[in-house]
C-alpha cells in the first residue's frame, strides 16, 4: 500500500485544522471554539485515489502543524520526507496572505518538495466543502504522475 505524508501549515486561525478533520472524517470536539494547534498533530486515515483509471488505497498521514512562529523548530520534523504540502489561510485576513511566502520558505524552499505537490487553499468559516476535497483530490493525484 502506498503511504503519503502531507504537511498542512500557515498562520494561527487559518483552518488547517478544520480541513484535516474534514479531509479525514474526524471529529471536531471543540464546540467551534479556537484552540490553536501546539507543535504538531498527526491524523492518519486511508484513501482511494483514481490513478489512471485505477483505485489505489493509499495511506495519508496528514501533519497539521502549529502556525505560531514559536513552534518553527519543530517544523523540519514536519516537512521531512513530505510528499506534498498545503498551505491553508483565512482569505479575509491581509495579515495572513501575505505570511504565506514565509510558510513557503520554510516548507517548500527548505525541505525540497516539489512546488507541483503544493497547494493552497483559502479557508473562510463557511467553507465550500466539495472545493476542498476537490483541491485535496488533485493534490494527492498529482504526487503520482
Amino acid at each position: 500500500m502506498m503511504k503519503l505524508k502531507i504537511a498542512l501549515i500557515g498562520p494561527p486561525n487559518g483552518g488547517k485544522t478544520t480541513i484535516a478533520n474534514f479531509l479525514s472524517d474526524a471529529t471536531d470536539n471543540s464546540g467551534n471554539e479556537y484552540r490553536p494547534t501546539q507543535g504538531v498533530r498527526i491524523v492518519e486515515f486511508e484513501s482511494y485515489l483514481n490513478i489512471n483509471n485505477r483505485s489505489l488505497k493509499v495511506d495519508i498521514e496528514l501533519w497539521d502543524c502549529g502556525g505560531n512562529k514559536k513552534f518553527e523548530k519543530c517544523w523540519p520534523a514536519c516537512y521531512k520526507d513530505a510528499n506534498g504540502v498545503m498551505f491553508v489561510y483565512d482569505p479575509v485576513s491581509e495579515v495572513q496572505i501575505t505570511e504565506l511566502d514565509y510558510y513557503y520558505d520554510h516548507f517548500v524552499l527548505q525541505s525540497g518538495v516539489q512546488q507541483s505537490n503544493c497547494i493552497v487553499v483559502a479557508y473562510s468559516r463557511q467553507p465550500a466543502k466539495s472545493s476542498v476535497q476537490l483541491a485535496y483530490d488533485q493534490l494527492l493525484s498529482s504526487m503520482y504522475r
